[in-house]
């Protein structure tokens, strides 16, 4: 499966395709937070009412509402992580794919090519779990298998939902309080996307590397 990055430029998700790639650019300067002192406290209603508004289509609406919802601090962190988690961690039978990678070395042919065209059918659910079974080890017949059933797992299509979820992150990353942080961490561990985990672990490595961290 083809490495992806989504970053947004100016106010729109746009592709460019490399060969099979997908690549989004962001003009990282369009998208500041004010300093507020002290944070925002908002309404539950209005936090909803701008995590909807961070998905509308009039792209200044959406970046006022990002804006605001920044403006809360550390008093949002929580309600985004609760908008963030059944998406980027939808229900998932992992005992199920355990059973299935263990059924790429079945002895039978007829056994390892039905597990192959069940993991197919988990489509990118099925990414993240068959790359931690490949990182603490495969027999060579269930890593041949395993590594083709990621190879033809297409890239999905980038919803509103998760578009969301995307400015959401980059909201995390803005923020860069401990609170934001750990939250990101926990998403980059625990997220069953790829596109999220990717991205939260990119926003983590920005954060390492800048030390944008605030103390």
């Amino acid at each position: 499966m083809a490495c992806t990055s989504y970053r947004r430029t100016a106010s729109c998700w746009r592709p460019r395709r490399r060969g099979a790639k997908k690549i989004y650019l962001w003009k990282v300067a369009a998208r500041q937070l004010a300093q507020e002192t002290p944070p925002l406290h908002l309404a539950a209603a209005e936090l909803n009412t701008l995590w909807a508004d961070m998905a509308n289509a009039d792209a200044e609406k959406a970046d006022a509402a990002w804006k605001k919802l920044g403006a809360a601090g550390d008093n949002a962190v929580s309600f985004i992580g609760e908008q963030i988690r059944p998406i980027a961690t939808p229900p998932f039978d992992a005992k199920r794919l355990d059973k299935l990678v263990a059924e790429l070395d079945a002895d039978q042919f007829a056994n390892r090519d039905r597990a192959m065209r069940d993991l197919l059918e988990l489509g990118e659910l099925a990414v993240v779990p068959l790359q931690r079974h490949l990182e603490k080890g495969l027999s060579l017949e269930a890593s041949k298998r395993a590594r083709s059933v990621l190879e033809k797992i297409g890239q999905p299509a980038l919803t509103m939902e998760r578009r969301r979820v995307l400015e959401a992150i980059d909201l995390l990353e803005n923020l860069r309080t401990a609170k934001a942080v750990e939250l990101l961490r926990e998403i980059e561990g625990n997220a069953l996307i790829p596109q999220i985990r990717l991205e939260a672990r990119q926003a983590l490595q920005r954060l390492a590397q800048g030390k944008l961290e605030k103390k």
